[in-house]
């Protein structure tokens, strides 16, 4: 947690908010995940080439057997149904990682040729693909996992082992709406896992 220096705490006004912490994120994995997890970089400490969580992040997943599932047609309208036992909730408790270097696959076209819009009488249009993608490996945030990847590209980058923290303050001007007023800022180093 990062604390407020004592040298840039004010009285606020009536017009100006409490000052508040801003920080850079850093994107990491799970082990088994295609898509990364936004962490704050005072989260976060250097394991020799890899950047990990300073603790383990725990949360749930909901995994689904497709086998268990089946597509029903019902003429102008057709529907995925699963059985009950088809989902599995599953609870992860692990560090979070990346290597300082990386690298992450970008879809540039997709394939939507299995996909049609379907609505039912006043319900809203929704599109339901009969075939969905297989996404293996670390995927860019933007990936629309939906839709098989026609065409992908891979992108490289670094983690910057430095991270910025903004103290920063909500300030409103009468007839002008809220502004957002950066107070000061300091670049801090990623520490040491111990």
């Amino acid at each position: 947690m990062i604390t407020i220096p004592p040298s840039i705490q004010r009285i606020t006004s009536p017009y100006e908010s409490e000052i508040y912490v801003e920080v850079d994120h850093y994107i990491l994995y799970e082990d088994n995940s295609t898509v990364g997890i936004s962490v704050p970089g005072d989260e976060i400490c250097l394991a020799g080439d890899r950047l990990r969580t300073i603790d383990p992040w725990g949360f749930h997943e909901t995994k689904t057997d497709e086998s268990k599932c089946r597509w029903l047609d019902y003429g102008e309208k057709d529907e995925f149904k699963c059985s009950r036992d088809a989902y599995r909730v599953i609870t992860i408790n692990s560090y979070l990682s990346s290597p300082v270097n990386y690298t992450a696959n970008i879809c540039l076209a997709y394939d939507k040729s299995s996909c049609t819009w379907r609505g039912a009488g006043d319900a809203p249009e929704r599109e339901i693909c009969k075939v969905r993608g297989s996404y293996k490996g670390i995927w860019a945030e933007s990936t629309q996992f939906y839709y098989r990847c026609a065409k992908s590209t891979i992108q490289s980058y670094t983690h910057p082992l430095q991270y910025q923290v903004r103290f920063v303050q909500d300030v409103e001007f009468p007839g002008e709406g809220l502004s957002k007023r950066i107070v000061q800022i300091e670049m801090r180093p990623i520490p040491r896992c111990d």
